[in-house]
């Protein structure tokens, strides 16, 4: 049961990314919808864990005008570490993981979706991290 309700929490994570928008996001279903369309939204999924390692997925859909080239920075709470990653270039110092755009999908129109995906290893609590920031706007 502690497995299924830690992979509730990591499916409930959304953020809303875009400068002065005034977003409210649900979570799990309770809250308002949006005020107004943020220019990012990303939502992190936990889902595999074995609790020694865990496999995700983070999903990027951009709302502004079309971009080339993009990157995605967020923290772990915990002692999480990337060991594999796919859908682009990660790299993580500390906790601090960043992933840039591959070749094949730098380029994103408006309301255009992305998925990327991660293997990673922790010991302890799993926390998912709750901010992330899109081509340095958080």
């Amino acid at each position: 049961m502690r497995h299924r309700s830690r992979r509730m929490r990591a499916l409930s994570v959304v953020a809303a990314v875009g400068a002065g928008a005034a977003v409210a996001v649900p979570i799990i279903g309770i809250g308002t919808a949006a005020t107004a369309t943020p220019a990012c939204l990303v939502g992190y999924t936990d889902s595999n864990d074995w609790r020694a390692g865990f496999q995700g997925s983070i999903a990027i859909t951009h709302n502004s005008a079309p971009t080339t080239g993009w990157s995605l920075t967020f923290a772990f709470a915990g002692n999480q570490q990337v060991t594999n990653g796919w859908a682009g270039i990660w790299t993580q110092h500390g906790s601090q993981v960043m992933v840039g755009n591959a070749g094949y999908n730098g380029t994103l129109g408006t309301g255009q979706t992305v998925t990327l995906g991660f293997v990673a290893t922790y010991s302890g609590p799993n926390t998912a991290p709750t901010t992330f920031t899109f081509d340095g706007v958080a």
